[in-house]
């Protein structure tokens, strides 16, 4: 009976630690990938029963087949081939208290990449795509400071830790179809892995384990970006969402209410400096905080989208903005032609990339009034929707929780910690 009960709880302790794994993909759409470890690697493959041991000091490749995978050593000895997918784990002693890891890459071992956890190689029709499967705590060990600069406060990297877990339990299975839930760009989180792993980043994630936000019950959308420039923005504004803990507060030091109907205000906000409290040069360049490009109007024509070509332009007119100053709708005119540009993504990417969509415009013509150089004058870097980075980390060195910062940032959430 004993032994029945034991078998039983660590049943259910292996399934927990299942439930608490992520699936990321790492390099996707690979013709071929090498792969070791600091321990002796197991090559397994569960539907055709293949396990195989190998050496530390061998180096693996896997490589694609109209048929499957072929994992042989770098050398050139063939293993075995593979029509499903494999899975590569590091097999340290029982005793063992260092960690184990896997290392990857794709041309140069120069550019190998460490990872916790194990990976698994699956193929499509036409490539091969490494897995990264690890568990939630270690996952964000290589998240957290891949987005967050590990010298910001310790209860700003605590925010940025469940603001991380909670992006991470909310986007399980998002890529399920490509057997992943997950890629590690920014497309979700960025994931470096072992190498973006810091100590005080590690306490926080450590200090917040289990800890996420949800909103009635129901995980929060923790978005965030780099810096808001004064002003957060509401999904609505950005994305056409609205969700109600996604909208625009002010990260001002002082000013609350402001006119921002006139142009005036928004041409001095964007040409001036702010008491904020995202305005903060020892963590951040003030570059980011507000910026200037200049830019004649043959490379706006040149460099702009097919589907944004008015040919050649006679004006850049704004016609709406969001409470924090960002852009939503933007003219570019033409003689005989007018194209709207809306939501703030594609009007950074129409001007070839900016930092953000809040901005002024200064234009110069020349004596025919046809436009020559226009000059941006803007705020912030990023969408500005949910958490600013920047603002956080001024919050905590004015005192300020990981727990406040939170609900500043996602007004309505609330805090939650479940203990896995």
């Amino acid at each position: 009976m004993r032994i029945l009960v034991v078998y039983l709880l660590f049943l259910i302790g292996s399934l927990i630690f299942a439930q608490n794994e992520l699936r990321i993909g790492l390099k996707l759409n690979q013709p071929i990938i090498y792969i070791s470890s600091n321990y002796p690697i197991e090559v397994s493959n569960a539907d055709e029963k293949k396990t195989i041991l190998v050496d530390t000091e061998i180096t693996l490749t896997c490589a694609y087949l109209k048929e499957g995978i072929a994992v042989s050593e770098k050398e050139g000895k063939l293993l075995f081939i593979s029509k499903s997918p494999v899975s590569l784990t590091p097999k340290p002693p029982v005793d063992s208290t260092d960690t184990a890891f896997t290392s990857i890459y794709v041309d140069d071992i120069k550019n190998a990449r460490q990872y916790r956890g194990y990976m698994e190689v699956d193929f499509t029709p036409v490539a091969l795509n490494i897995i990264n499967i690890v568990g939630e705590e270690d996952y964000l060990r290589g998240v957290v400071r891949a987005e967050m600069n590990g010298s910001y406060p310790l209860e700003a990297l605590k925010a940025q830790a469940v603001a991380a877990r909670t992006y991470a339990e909310r986007s399980r299975g998002k890529m399920k179809a490509l057997g992943f839930d997950m890629d590690d760009t920014t497309r979700f989180q960025v994931y470096g892995g072992m190498k973006m792993e810091d100590n005080t980043v590690n306490k926080a994630i450590e200090a917040t384990t289990g800890m996420t936000l949800t909103y009635k019950n129901q995980l929060a959308d923790t978005v965030f970006s780099s810096n808001c420039g004064g002003w957060t923005e509401s999904a609505n504004c950005a994305w056409g969402n609205n969700v109600p803990y996604l909208q625009s507060v002010s990260d001002m030091v002082f000013e609350r209410n402001a006119d921002k109907e006139s142009t005036s205000y928004w041409t001095d906000f964007c040409t001036n400096f702010k008491l904020s409290f995202c305005l903060q040069p020892k963590y951040e360049r003030v570059e980011n905080y507000r910026w200037t490009k200049i830019i004649t109007r043959e490379e706006l024509e040149k460099n702009l989208p097919v589907e944004y070509q008015v040919g050649k332009i006679t004006d850049v007119l704004i016609t709406e903005r969001g409470n924090s100053g960002r852009i939503t709708k933007l003219t570019l005119k033409s003689i005989d032609k007018a194209i709207v540009i809306d939501r703030e993504s594609n009007i950074r990417r129409a001007f070839g990339g900016l930092k953000s969509s809040c901005f002024v415009i200064d234009c110069y013509r020349d004596e025919s009034g046809i436009p020559v150089v226009f000059i941006l004058r803007g705020a912030g870097y990023g969408h500005g929707v949910g958490m600013c980075q920047t603002g956080a980390a001024g919050r905590a060195d004015a005192g300020w929780g990981f727990e406040k910062i939170l609900k500043f940032y996602y007004p309505g959430t609330t805090l939650r910690k479940i203990d896995k």
